[in-house]
């Protein structure tokens, strides 16, 4: 048995990369530590991914949400022209402007909070599938933060909803702009 299997060893893990340089400087300085292995080279290329990930996720998501309003404008518009002698009576019998744009407005709204249920039931299925799969690549750290995969989609849900409906409602009134 040789001396060096004895000797006390310390892992340090920090809540952002960026401590990691001024704690292995900080290590450096202290008496009787030997050694301080700092993957530099490593961690900022990590740092570098996941910045140029999250830019490609903003921009795809960017696109996403403009593309999902064009849709919502396009059908609630064409529904909109469809029903034109309808509102030309409303209109002439004394109907107001929102009680004629009330039904077009909450017909949006149902479509974005049944396409974030879809959205939100699709993603959770494919992560349910997808997760023993992933766990071999996570280097045995836990795919998502200790918990179960419903810890993380409860609360995704909730965003979606409400991006969904936010999305929909303002596609919506958008089409009523172009027609009132």
């Amino acid at each position: 048995m040789h001396l060096q299997d004895n000797l006390a060893s310390l892992e340090i893990k920090t809540t952002k990369p960026e401590y990691l340089s001024d704690i292995a400087v900080m290590l450096d300085n202290e008496a009787g530590i030997e050694d301080t292995v700092y993957l530099k080279d490593e961690v900022d290329a990590l740092v570098q991914w996941i910045t140029a990930l999250r830019m490609e996720g903003i921009i795809l998501v960017s696109m996403l949400i403009s593309v999902s309003l064009l849709v919502m404008l396009t059908v609630i518009s064409m529904k909109i022209a469809l029903k034109q002698k309808e509102i030309k009576i409303l209109k002439l019998l004394g109907a107001t402007d929102w009680y004629i744009r009330a039904p077009f407005l909450i017909e949006g709204a149902l479509y974005g909070f049944v396409s974030a249920l879809l959205a939100w039931g699709a993603s959770f299925l494919r992560l349910l599938y997808a997760t023993p799969y992933l766990e071999g690549y996570t280097w045995g750290l836990p795919l998502i933060s200790n918990s179960s995969p419903t810890a993380f989609m409860l609360p995704l849900l909730g965003v979606l909803v409400l991006l969904g409906f936010v999305i929909a409602t303002l596609g919506s009134f958008l089409a009523l702009l172009r027609y009132s």
